[in-house]
Protein backbone atom coordinates (compact mmCIF):
# COMPACT_ATOMS: atom_id res chain seq x y z
CA UNK A 1 0.00 0.00 0.00
CA UNK A 2 3.01 2.28 0.80
CA UNK A 3 3.25 2.36 -3.47
CA UNK A 4 -0.04 3.92 -3.73
CA UNK A 5 -0.23 6.98 -4.79
CA UNK A 6 -2.85 9.96 -3.06
CA UNK A 7 -4.61 10.54 -6.05
CA UNK A 8 -5.41 6.67 -6.24
CA UNK A 9 -6.01 5.90 -3.20
CA UNK A 10 -8.85 9.10 -3.32
CA UNK A 11 -9.87 7.42 -6.26
CA UNK A 12 -10.87 4.18 -4.54
CA UNK A 13 -11.92 5.31 -1.71
CA UNK A 14 -14.78 7.21 -4.14
CA UNK A 15 -15.02 4.07 -6.25
CA UNK A 16 -16.09 2.18 -3.12
CA UNK A 17 -18.40 4.95 -1.64
CA UNK A 18 -20.18 4.52 -4.31
CA UNK A 19 -21.16 1.15 -4.66
CA UNK A 20 -24.73 0.17 -3.86
CA UNK A 21 -24.15 -1.84 -0.94
CA UNK A 22 -22.20 1.19 0.76
CA UNK A 23 -24.17 4.01 -0.48
CA UNK A 24 -26.36 4.39 2.70
CA UNK A 25 -23.58 3.95 5.06
CA UNK A 26 -21.89 6.36 3.72
CA UNK A 27 -25.03 8.71 3.60
CA UNK A 28 -25.22 7.90 7.36
CA UNK A 29 -29.09 8.67 7.70
CA UNK A 30 -30.93 8.59 10.91
CA UNK A 31 -32.65 4.69 11.22
CA UNK A 32 -35.97 6.50 11.77
CA UNK A 33 -36.76 9.59 8.97
CA UNK A 34 -39.89 11.45 9.42
CA UNK A 35 -41.19 10.10 6.08
CA UNK A 36 -40.95 6.61 7.08
CA UNK A 37 -42.02 7.83 10.67
CA UNK A 38 -45.44 8.94 8.74
CA UNK A 39 -45.70 5.71 6.51
CA UNK A 40 -45.42 3.54 9.74
CA UNK A 41 -48.13 5.81 11.54
CA UNK A 42 -50.37 4.62 8.46
CA UNK A 43 -50.27 1.54 7.98
CA UNK A 44 -51.15 0.94 11.47
CA UNK A 45 -53.55 2.80 11.54
CA UNK A 46 -55.30 1.14 8.04
CA UNK A 47 -54.64 -2.21 10.03
CA UNK A 48 -56.81 -0.81 12.83
CA UNK A 49 -59.27 0.55 10.39
CA UNK A 50 -59.95 -3.03 9.05
CA UNK A 51 -59.67 -4.12 12.56
CA UNK A 52 -62.47 -2.30 12.76
CA UNK A 53 -64.53 -2.25 9.67
CA UNK A 54 -63.92 -6.41 9.87
CA UNK A 55 -66.13 -6.00 13.24
CA UNK A 56 -68.80 -3.55 12.32
CA UNK A 57 -69.21 -6.13 9.57
CA UNK A 58 -69.44 -8.67 12.27
CA UNK A 59 -72.01 -6.87 13.72
CA UNK A 60 -74.33 -6.03 11.37
CA UNK A 61 -74.88 -9.50 10.88
CA UNK A 62 -76.60 -9.81 13.78
CA UNK A 63 -79.39 -6.71 12.41
CA UNK A 64 -82.80 -7.39 14.74
CA UNK A 65 -81.48 -10.73 16.30
CA UNK A 66 -82.03 -9.82 20.40
CA UNK A 67 -78.94 -12.04 21.25
CA UNK A 68 -78.02 -11.90 24.70
CA UNK A 69 -80.35 -9.47 25.52
CA UNK A 70 -83.15 -11.90 24.38
CA UNK A 71 -82.29 -14.14 27.41
CA UNK A 72 -82.34 -11.43 29.86
CA UNK A 73 -85.77 -10.41 28.21
CA UNK A 74 -86.37 -14.09 28.57
CA UNK A 75 -85.96 -14.28 32.06
CA UNK A 76 -88.11 -11.01 32.77
CA UNK A 77 -91.28 -11.94 30.91
CA UNK A 78 -90.72 -15.18 32.89
CA UNK A 79 -91.04 -13.73 36.38
CA UNK A 80 -93.96 -11.37 35.19
CA UNK A 81 -95.54 -14.88 34.54
CA UNK A 82 -95.16 -16.01 37.53
CA UNK A 83 -92.64 -18.96 36.34
CA UNK A 84 -88.51 -19.28 37.03
CA UNK A 85 -86.80 -16.39 35.82
CA UNK A 86 -84.08 -18.74 35.01
CA UNK A 87 -85.76 -21.34 33.28
CA UNK A 88 -86.24 -21.95 29.65
CA UNK A 89 -90.16 -22.08 28.27
CA UNK A 90 -89.86 -22.64 24.75
CA UNK A 91 -93.22 -20.92 24.26
CA UNK A 92 -92.51 -17.92 25.43
CA UNK A 93 -91.24 -14.86 23.50
CA UNK A 94 -88.99 -13.75 23.46
CA UNK A 95 -87.01 -16.42 23.31
CA UNK A 96 -83.36 -16.68 24.55
CA UNK A 97 -80.05 -16.47 22.29
CA UNK A 98 -80.27 -20.71 23.05
CA UNK A 99 -81.52 -22.78 25.81
CA UNK A 100 -77.93 -23.27 27.03
CA UNK A 101 -77.29 -19.51 27.22
CA UNK A 102 -79.87 -18.27 29.60
CA UNK A 103 -79.55 -15.24 32.15
CA UNK A 104 -76.76 -15.81 34.34
CA UNK A 105 -76.97 -12.27 35.92
CA UNK A 106 -78.56 -12.05 40.28
CA UNK A 107 -81.63 -11.87 40.81
CA UNK A 108 -81.59 -7.98 40.95
CA UNK A 109 -81.55 -8.08 37.28
CA UNK A 110 -84.80 -9.56 37.19
CA UNK A 111 -86.98 -6.59 38.00
CA UNK A 112 -85.07 -4.81 35.49
CA UNK A 113 -85.67 -7.22 33.08
CA UNK A 114 -89.43 -7.44 34.19
CA UNK A 115 -89.73 -3.87 33.15
CA UNK A 116 -88.36 -3.42 29.94
CA UNK A 117 -90.33 -6.22 28.23
CA UNK A 118 -93.41 -3.63 28.06
CA UNK A 119 -91.62 -2.46 25.13
CA UNK A 120 -91.45 -3.33 21.58
CA UNK A 121 -88.23 -5.41 21.47
CA UNK A 122 -86.92 -4.82 18.42
CA UNK A 123 -86.94 -0.91 19.33
CA UNK A 124 -85.48 -1.67 22.66
CA UNK A 125 -82.54 -3.36 20.45
CA UNK A 126 -82.04 -0.08 18.95
CA UNK A 127 -81.98 1.86 22.15
CA UNK A 128 -79.86 -0.80 24.00
CA UNK A 129 -77.47 -0.68 21.04
CA UNK A 130 -77.46 3.24 20.87
CA UNK A 131 -76.83 3.74 24.86
CA UNK A 132 -74.16 1.03 25.34
CA UNK A 133 -72.14 2.84 22.30
CA UNK A 134 -72.70 6.43 23.99
CA UNK A 135 -72.05 4.82 27.22
CA UNK A 136 -69.02 3.99 26.32
CA UNK A 137 -67.75 7.05 24.44
CA UNK A 138 -68.37 8.46 27.36
CA UNK A 139 -66.34 6.68 29.36
CA UNK A 140 -63.46 6.82 26.71
CA UNK A 141 -64.06 10.87 27.09
CA UNK A 142 -63.43 10.71 30.62
CA UNK A 143 -60.23 8.84 30.63
CA UNK A 144 -59.06 10.99 27.47
CA UNK A 145 -59.57 14.04 29.43
CA UNK A 146 -57.86 12.63 32.52
CA UNK A 147 -54.86 11.46 30.71
CA UNK A 148 -54.25 13.83 27.95
CA UNK A 149 -51.33 12.14 26.36
CA UNK A 150 -53.39 9.27 25.08
CA UNK A 151 -55.10 12.52 22.79
CA UNK A 152 -54.07 10.73 19.42
CA UNK A 153 -55.51 9.07 16.63
CA UNK A 154 -53.42 5.64 17.35
CA UNK A 155 -55.18 5.61 20.68
CA UNK A 156 -58.48 6.67 19.82
CA UNK A 157 -58.22 3.72 16.98
CA UNK A 158 -57.10 1.10 18.86
CA UNK A 159 -59.98 1.65 21.66
CA UNK A 160 -62.53 1.11 18.86
CA UNK A 161 -60.73 -1.63 17.78
CA UNK A 162 -61.10 -3.72 21.00
CA UNK A 163 -62.62 -6.77 21.15
CA UNK A 164 -64.51 -6.43 24.45
CA UNK A 165 -66.46 -3.38 22.67
CA UNK A 166 -68.00 -5.08 19.88
CA UNK A 167 -68.46 -8.47 21.65
CA UNK A 168 -70.73 -5.76 23.81
CA UNK A 169 -72.42 -4.40 20.67
CA UNK A 170 -72.79 -7.82 19.12
CA UNK A 171 -74.30 -9.42 22.01
CA UNK A 172 -76.26 -6.49 23.85
CA UNK A 173 -74.68 -7.36 26.97
CA UNK A 174 -75.36 -5.18 29.61
CA UNK A 175 -71.12 -3.97 30.35
CA UNK A 176 -71.24 -0.60 29.26
CA UNK A 177 -72.72 0.98 32.19
CA UNK A 178 -70.33 -1.56 34.32
CA UNK A 179 -67.54 0.51 32.13
CA UNK A 180 -69.02 3.74 33.93
CA UNK A 181 -68.80 2.74 37.10
CA UNK A 182 -65.43 1.60 36.96
CA UNK A 183 -63.60 4.67 34.97
CA UNK A 184 -66.23 6.61 37.31
CA UNK A 185 -64.61 4.66 40.47
CA UNK A 186 -60.96 4.64 38.85
CA UNK A 187 -61.41 9.15 38.20
CA UNK A 188 -62.56 9.16 41.79
CA UNK A 189 -59.36 7.34 43.46
CA UNK A 190 -57.18 9.43 41.45
CA UNK A 191 -59.00 12.57 43.55
CA UNK A 192 -58.51 10.75 46.81
CA UNK A 193 -62.45 10.26 46.97
CA UNK A 194 -62.09 6.78 48.11
CA UNK A 195 -65.16 5.89 49.79
CA UNK A 196 -67.30 7.23 46.61
CA UNK A 197 -64.84 5.11 44.48
CA UNK A 198 -66.47 2.11 46.97
CA UNK A 199 -69.92 2.86 46.13
CA UNK A 200 -69.80 2.66 42.45
CA UNK A 201 -67.83 -0.53 43.09
CA UNK A 202 -70.11 -2.10 45.16
CA UNK A 203 -72.92 -1.11 42.46
CA UNK A 204 -70.66 -3.37 39.84
CA UNK A 205 -70.51 -6.10 42.10
CA UNK A 206 -74.54 -6.38 42.66
CA UNK A 207 -74.56 -6.81 39.42
CA UNK A 208 -71.48 -9.69 38.44
CA UNK A 209 -70.75 -11.28 42.07
CA UNK A 210 -67.83 -12.75 40.54
CA UNK A 211 -66.37 -8.86 41.39
CA UNK A 212 -66.80 -9.82 44.90
CA UNK A 213 -63.31 -10.26 45.03
CA UNK A 214 -62.13 -6.92 44.10
CA UNK A 215 -63.22 -5.47 48.14
CA UNK A 216 -61.37 -8.67 49.27
CA UNK A 217 -58.20 -8.10 47.25
CA UNK A 218 -58.76 -4.57 48.32
CA UNK A 219 -58.87 -4.68 51.86
CA UNK A 220 -55.62 -7.28 51.73
CA UNK A 221 -54.27 -4.45 50.01
CA UNK A 222 -54.98 -2.01 52.83
CA UNK A 223 -57.76 0.26 51.79
CA UNK A 224 -59.90 -0.82 53.64
CA UNK A 225 -61.89 2.94 53.04
CA UNK A 226 -62.88 1.75 48.95
CA UNK A 227 -63.22 -2.03 50.13
CA UNK A 228 -66.01 -1.56 53.01
CA UNK A 229 -68.22 0.95 51.12
CA UNK A 230 -68.26 -1.66 48.08
CA UNK A 231 -68.97 -4.76 50.13
CA UNK A 232 -71.84 -2.47 52.27
CA UNK A 233 -73.50 -1.06 48.66
CA UNK A 234 -73.67 -4.80 46.73
CA UNK A 235 -75.25 -6.22 50.21
CA UNK A 236 -77.76 -3.59 50.05
CA UNK A 237 -78.67 -4.01 46.64
CA UNK A 238 -78.34 -7.83 46.98
CA UNK A 239 -81.00 -7.69 49.92
CA UNK A 240 -83.67 -6.33 47.88
CA UNK A 241 -84.77 -9.64 45.74
CA UNK A 242 -84.60 -11.41 49.34
CA UNK A 243 -87.06 -8.99 50.97
CA UNK A 244 -89.48 -9.08 47.42
CA UNK A 245 -89.45 -12.99 47.03
CA UNK A 246 -87.37 -14.80 49.34
CA UNK A 247 -84.41 -16.62 49.34
CA UNK A 248 -86.45 -19.11 46.47
CA UNK A 249 -85.42 -16.94 43.79
CA UNK A 250 -81.22 -17.31 45.13
CA UNK A 251 -81.69 -21.04 44.90
CA UNK A 252 -82.99 -20.91 41.11
CA UNK A 253 -80.20 -18.53 40.44
CA UNK A 254 -77.82 -20.88 41.85
CA UNK A 255 -78.82 -23.77 40.16
CA UNK A 256 -78.52 -22.38 36.65
CA UNK A 257 -75.29 -20.55 37.45
CA UNK A 258 -73.38 -24.18 39.04
CA UNK A 259 -74.50 -26.15 36.40
CA UNK A 260 -73.44 -23.49 32.81
CA UNK A 261 -71.78 -25.71 31.23
CA UNK A 262 -70.24 -23.00 28.80
CA UNK A 263 -66.80 -22.83 30.42
CA UNK A 264 -65.02 -23.56 27.21
CA UNK A 265 -66.76 -21.16 24.97
CA UNK A 266 -64.04 -19.40 23.17
CA UNK A 267 -65.15 -16.08 24.56
CA UNK A 268 -64.28 -16.88 27.72
CA UNK A 269 -60.95 -15.70 29.14
CA UNK A 270 -60.63 -17.13 32.31
CA UNK A 271 -57.75 -19.07 33.00
CA UNK A 272 -59.94 -21.99 33.87
CA UNK A 273 -61.03 -21.92 30.26
CA UNK A 274 -57.23 -22.79 29.05
CA UNK A 275 -58.06 -26.15 31.14
CA UNK A 276 -61.34 -26.76 29.23
CA UNK A 277 -59.78 -26.07 25.83
CA UNK A 278 -56.58 -28.33 26.46
CA UNK A 279 -59.35 -31.44 27.86
CA UNK A 280 -57.46 -31.27 31.17
CA UNK A 281 -59.72 -29.09 33.86
CA UNK A 282 -57.82 -29.67 36.67
CA UNK A 283 -55.25 -27.02 35.21
CA UNK A 284 -57.12 -24.69 34.36
CA UNK A 285 -58.52 -25.13 37.99
CA UNK A 286 -54.57 -24.93 39.51
CA UNK A 287 -53.49 -21.85 37.29
CA UNK A 288 -56.56 -19.78 37.80
CA UNK A 289 -56.07 -20.36 41.62
CA UNK A 290 -52.50 -20.61 41.30
CA UNK A 291 -52.30 -16.45 39.70
CA UNK A 292 -55.05 -15.38 42.02
CA UNK A 293 -52.99 -16.85 45.15
CA UNK A 294 -50.45 -14.82 43.34
CA UNK A 295 -52.32 -11.41 43.37
CA UNK A 296 -53.33 -11.82 46.82
CA UNK A 297 -49.74 -11.86 47.85
CA UNK A 298 -48.57 -9.07 45.87
CA UNK A 299 -51.11 -7.39 47.29
CA UNK A 300 -50.56 -8.26 50.97
CA UNK A 301 -46.40 -7.87 50.53
CA UNK A 302 -46.16 -4.61 48.68
CA UNK A 303 -49.29 -3.08 49.16
CA UNK A 304 -49.43 -1.22 45.58
CA UNK A 305 -50.75 2.68 44.82
CA UNK A 306 -55.08 2.09 45.18
CA UNK A 307 -55.09 2.58 41.22
CA UNK A 308 -52.61 -0.47 40.70
CA UNK A 309 -54.27 -2.50 43.68
CA UNK A 310 -57.86 -1.75 41.45
CA UNK A 311 -56.18 -3.22 38.15
CA UNK A 312 -54.83 -6.03 39.77
CA UNK A 313 -58.18 -7.22 41.57
CA UNK A 314 -60.04 -7.00 38.20
CA UNK A 315 -57.14 -8.84 36.34
CA UNK A 316 -57.70 -11.49 39.47
CA UNK A 317 -61.75 -11.64 38.78
CA UNK A 318 -60.71 -11.93 34.93
CA UNK A 319 -58.57 -14.69 35.41
CA UNK A 320 -60.09 -16.64 37.95
CA UNK A 321 -63.26 -16.74 36.22
CA UNK A 322 -65.05 -19.41 36.12
CA UNK A 323 -66.50 -17.11 33.46
CA UNK A 324 -65.34 -14.09 31.83
CA UNK A 325 -66.55 -12.92 28.95
CA UNK A 326 -64.64 -11.29 26.52
CA UNK A 327 -66.73 -7.58 27.11
CA UNK A 328 -64.75 -7.98 30.97
CA UNK A 329 -61.55 -7.39 29.45
CA UNK A 330 -63.28 -3.70 28.74
CA UNK A 331 -62.78 -3.39 32.48
CA UNK A 332 -59.20 -2.74 31.84
CA UNK A 333 -59.00 0.33 29.97
CA UNK A 334 -58.70 2.89 32.76
CA UNK A 335 -55.62 0.65 33.17
CA UNK A 336 -54.58 0.57 29.50
CA UNK A 337 -55.29 4.67 28.71
CA UNK A 338 -52.98 5.53 32.04
CA UNK A 339 -49.55 3.64 31.12
CA UNK A 340 -47.16 4.14 28.78
CA UNK A 341 -47.48 1.72 26.01
CA UNK A 342 -44.21 -0.37 25.76
CA UNK A 343 -43.69 -3.18 23.92
CA UNK A 344 -45.39 -6.16 26.23
CA UNK A 345 -48.31 -3.36 26.90
CA UNK A 346 -48.11 -3.33 22.74
CA UNK A 347 -48.86 -7.49 22.52
CA UNK A 348 -51.28 -7.89 25.20
CA UNK A 349 -53.34 -5.26 23.60
CA UNK A 350 -52.77 -6.62 19.94
CA UNK A 351 -54.04 -10.00 21.71
CA UNK A 352 -57.41 -7.97 23.33
CA UNK A 353 -57.96 -6.65 19.71
CA UNK A 354 -58.31 -9.61 17.63
CA UNK A 355 -62.08 -10.06 16.26
CA UNK A 356 -64.32 -12.53 18.20
CA UNK A 357 -65.53 -13.42 14.49
CA UNK A 358 -62.08 -14.70 13.65
CA UNK A 359 -61.48 -16.44 16.88
CA UNK A 360 -65.00 -18.16 16.37
CA UNK A 361 -64.07 -19.25 13.31
CA UNK A 362 -60.58 -20.38 14.18
CA UNK A 363 -62.87 -22.28 17.10
CA UNK A 364 -64.98 -24.24 14.02
CA UNK A 365 -61.40 -25.00 12.09
CA UNK A 366 -60.29 -27.92 14.26
CA UNK A 367 -59.80 -28.71 17.89
CA UNK A 368 -55.86 -28.67 17.96
CA UNK A 369 -56.79 -24.46 16.33
CA UNK A 370 -59.33 -23.68 19.23
CA UNK A 371 -56.85 -25.23 21.76
CA UNK A 372 -53.78 -23.26 20.95
CA UNK A 373 -55.76 -20.10 20.21
CA UNK A 374 -59.04 -19.67 22.01
CA UNK A 375 -57.50 -18.41 25.47
CA UNK A 376 -55.84 -15.59 23.45
CA UNK A 377 -57.76 -13.20 25.10
CA UNK A 378 -56.88 -15.15 28.53
CA UNK A 379 -52.86 -14.33 27.30
CA UNK A 380 -53.79 -11.15 26.79
CA UNK A 381 -54.80 -10.40 30.28
CA UNK A 382 -52.01 -12.20 31.63
CA UNK A 383 -49.19 -10.08 29.76
CA UNK A 384 -51.09 -7.20 30.96
CA UNK A 385 -50.51 -9.02 34.60
CA UNK A 386 -47.02 -9.65 34.05
CA UNK A 387 -46.40 -5.57 32.96
CA UNK A 388 -48.24 -4.34 36.19
CA UNK A 389 -45.94 -6.77 38.23
CA UNK A 390 -42.73 -6.04 36.65
CA UNK A 391 -43.52 -2.92 38.88
CA UNK A 392 -43.18 -4.26 42.08
CA UNK A 393 -40.45 -7.15 41.66
CA UNK A 394 -37.50 -6.31 43.60
CA UNK A 395 -35.15 -4.50 41.93
CA UNK A 396 -32.22 -6.87 43.33
CA UNK A 397 -34.16 -9.32 41.61
CA UNK A 398 -34.33 -7.84 38.27
CA UNK A 399 -31.14 -6.82 38.03
CA UNK A 400 -28.62 -9.08 40.39
CA UNK A 401 -25.19 -9.24 38.89
CA UNK A 402 -25.26 -12.49 39.59
CA UNK A 403 -28.39 -13.28 36.76
CA UNK A 404 -26.43 -11.02 34.33
CA UNK A 405 -23.57 -13.01 34.46
CA UNK A 406 -25.52 -16.37 33.57
CA UNK A 407 -27.52 -14.20 30.69
CA UNK A 408 -24.56 -13.03 29.63
CA UNK A 409 -21.78 -15.55 29.40
CA UNK A 410 -18.50 -14.02 28.17
CA UNK A 411 -17.27 -15.13 24.87
CA UNK A 412 -13.69 -16.89 24.53
CA UNK A 413 -11.27 -13.84 23.31
CA UNK A 414 -8.14 -14.55 21.34
CA UNK A 415 -5.39 -12.97 22.41
CA UNK A 416 -4.12 -10.87 20.15
CA UNK A 417 -2.13 -7.73 20.61
CA UNK A 418 -4.87 -5.32 21.04
CA UNK A 419 -6.86 -7.79 23.47
CA UNK A 420 -3.38 -7.48 25.90
CA UNK A 421 -3.92 -3.65 25.75
CA UNK A 422 -5.30 -2.56 28.73
CA UNK A 423 -9.02 -1.30 28.20
CA UNK A 424 -9.83 2.10 29.25
CA UNK A 425 -12.20 0.87 31.95
CA UNK A 426 -9.20 -0.64 33.17
CA UNK A 427 -6.99 2.33 32.62
CA UNK A 428 -9.81 4.46 34.64
CA UNK A 429 -9.84 2.00 37.40
CA UNK A 430 -5.71 2.41 37.62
Amino acid sequence: MSGTSPRSLAGLQREYAERPAHRESARQQPALTLPRLWTACNAVHLLLLVNIVINIGWVATSHLRLNDLGSFLHSGAAYRAGLNPYGYYPWLKPLPISGEALNLNPPISVYFFETLTVFDPIVLRTIFLGASLMMFGVAVALLLRAYPEKRNVTVLLTVFALTGLWHMVYYLQIYAPLLLAIVGAWLLIRQGRLAWAGVLIGFVIAVKPNYALVPLMLLAAGYARIAVPALLVAAAISLVPLIIDGPVIYQQWLDLTLGFGGIEWTSNASLMAVGEHLGLPIIGRTLAVSVTLGILYVQRRYRPAPLDALTLSIMAVILFGPVSWAGYTLFLLPFILSRAWDRLTLVAIAALMVPFCIMRAIALGGDWLNTVLAPLYAWGVVLLLARLLLDYVPVQLRMSARLRDVLRRPRARRLTPMATQPSVCSARRN
